[in-house]
């Protein structure tokens, strides 16, 4: 528990009262809130209250006094109904305070959501069945036992809540609606108009919607439940008569596992509605679940991911494997490129801010098998790795190296978590995705599938491979042949070869990942799903948002879904990267 926080512009005794800035009722004066409000926590003691916590839960409680709301209020007059703790009120709000601007994550339950609402300027009902009368609407007590019936009035009442999806709720829960909620108050939060809360769930009384969920969209995770999650973890433990009135254990304790667990960074450069987002993450819940019909066995969670274009940037200007090529052909003093070599990287160079040119892959891809030829793999793989700290062009703040969508970066990391095997299946050619991969995504090379060139041993010469025995003074070089570009159908033929399994889950970018994303989806034994990432976004990525679109409905139509860079991504890159919108005219 957290020491007591204390406002400097106030005066208190040596058991932590307050000397005045009380009414008689013992909710904060007008002019003592006016101090807490106007000063927050600065001068106050909760910097070193708080400390290196890593969330801070505010528990239910006494009434707030309606002096710290955005706009001042009497109290609500009713005698039955009297019950302020001020010292608490400066407490809460003073920490709360200190919490929000510093983001410091946050839960509030009942009393703690309503501050969550006084803080964030929302305006507050005081006394429920009291606005309900005003309204003109009967209330039937769902948010508290009436005082009439003492048998039942200190126990919870009970009602279902509706719930946002995209919300941390339904993170925390994993449904659109939850029956059973423990609920005591008799106030609530009215309406969050002009803040920066968001609702985020709801029950519905007599035609009116309640608030009984909200979070700060500005913040990294600043929850408020109206609810009691905790009153039925007790009623659960202790086998109470009437626990079968409140939600279940395991749902209870799913909120709390949340905020231990810190699960809301989950996907965190995620647009928190994104769609994809949400679905992949009821998929997990539900292939994980050992009592579901969806479980998949951890043995058959594969994942099939291409690389240029869905994990990593394919437009500084041009993708990686292009760009290496025209460095290791224009700009690397160990290599004099024959004229055709040369002819292909100059035109990369002429063409890399305009359309590609047609037949452009498969010209590149030749010349670099020629490029490279005489190679080891592993050299192939240093020059990459040096490449990959080159700036990424077209881009500020970033190298080709670091170059990868961060939402991307941290699917990866998320299905990892959950036992999925992942593999690269991509056009590139395979030895330098794996350079790229290994120590970026922590992808090992026998997971990496892609373009092939061909290889030879040193001492070989021209004798075929069925003909030559490996020596041991042979190294393993490129021999400059190229096999034709692993997409579109040679996806699905290298992964029945190399894999084995139909994968479950498949991302991709292009035309080129189509037939792997069918493939995927199409008679599979278990749930599966596959998408599309789109290049949308033209202020943060060089993007074109019209032909997206005109794709969407054609991925949909063989069951695929799409991601877009745009909409769907908060962050792309992170912090401190920028597109620099003028590298094509310079």
């Amino acid at each position: 528990m957290l020491d007591q926080v204390f406002s400097s512009d106030l005066n208190y005794d040596g058991e932590g009262h307050l000397t005045g800035g009380k009414t008689e009722i013992g909710m904060l004066d007008e002019t003592a809130a006016k101090y807490v409000k106007c000063n927050t926590w600065h001068g106050s003691n909760a910097a070193e209250a708080v400390g290196n916590v890593s969330i801070v839960l505010f528990t239910g409680g006494e009434d707030i006094s309606p002096t710290l709301y955005y706009a001042p209020e009497e109290w609500h007059g009713i005698e039955a109904e009297i019950d302020y703790n001020a010292e608490r009120d400066v407490s809460d709000y003073l920490t709360m305070a200190y919490c929000l601007d510093n983001d410091i994550p946050l839960m509030g339950l009942c009393r703690g959501a309503q501050m969550l609402g006084v803080i964030s300027g929302a305006e507050i009902i005081q006394d429920i069945p009291a606005w309900f009368d005003n309204q003109g609407v009967a209330y039937d007590y769902t948010h508290r036992n009436q005082k009439d019936t003492p048998e039942s009035y200190r126990d919870y009442a009970s009602h279902i809540v509706e719930i946002e999806r995209g919300s941390y709720l339904y993170d925390m829960i994993g449904a659109l609606s939850l029956s059973g909620c423990p609920s005591w108050h008799h106030q609530a939060i009215k309406s969050v108009d002009n803040t920066r809360l968001v609702v985020t769930g709801y029950t519905e009384t007599n035609g009116i919607q309640m608030i009984e969920a909200v979070e700060r969209a500005d913040k990294t995770f600043a929850v408020g439940l109206q609810f009691h999650p905790e009153a039925a973890l007790v009623k659960n433990l202790d086998d109470a008569t009437n626990k079968g009135d409140y939600m279940d254990y395991e749902k209870a304790l799913s909120v709390f596992q949340y905020i231990v667990e810190k699960s809301w960074l989950t996907l965190p450069s995620w647009s928190r509605d994104a769609e994809a987002r949400i679905t992949v993450m009821d998929y997990i819940a539900a292939i994980t679940d050992e009592s579901s019909s969806a479980y998949i066995p951890v043995s058959d969670r594969i994942a099939v991911f291409d690389l240029d274009g869905t994990l990593m940037c394919e437009t500084y200007p041009r993708c990686f494997e292009y760009m290496v090529f025209v460095d290791f052909a224009l700009n690397n003093p160990d290599y004099t490129p024959t004229d055709d070599v040369l002819a292909i990287a100059q035109e990369i160079v002429d063409t890399k801010w305009q359309e590609k040119p047609s037949g452009i892959s498969t010209r590149q891809a030749a010349a670099a098998a020629i490029a490279y030829a005489g190679m080891t793999p592993a050299e192939l793989g240093e020059y990459v790795k040096g490449f990959m700290d080159s700036e990424a062009e077209g881009f500020t703040g970033m190298t080709r190296g670091e170059a990868f969508y961060q939402p991307m970066v941290e699917l990866v990391d998320y299905l990892r978590d959950n036992d999925f095997t992942i593999y690269i299946v991509t056009a590139t050619e395979r030895n330098i995705v794996r350079a790229i991969v290994k120590d970026t995504l922590g992808i090992a090379p026998a997971y990496v599938i892609g373009t092939e060139y061909g290889y030879t041993a040193t001492g070989q010469g021209d004798t075929a491979d069925g003909d030559y025995t490996f020596q041991a003074t042979d190294k393993v070089v490129f021999d400059g042949t190229y096999y034709g570009e692993n997409a579109k159908m040679s996806k699905v033929d290298a992964i029945v070869r190399e894999i084995g399994q139909q994968p479950v889950l498949a991302f991709g970018n292009s035309s080129g990942d189509v037939a792997m994303c069918v493939y995927t989806v199409t008679d599979n034994p278990y749930p599966a799903l596959a998408y599309i990432v789109l290049a949308d976004d033209e202020t943060r990525e060089w993007g074109n948002a019209e032909s997206a679109q005109a794709k969407i409905a054609g991925y949909n139509a063989q069951g695929i879904g799409t991601i877009s860079l745009r909409d769907d991504f908060a962050t792309i890159y992170g912090d401190g990267v920028e597109k620099d919108a003028d590298a094509a005219s310079r």
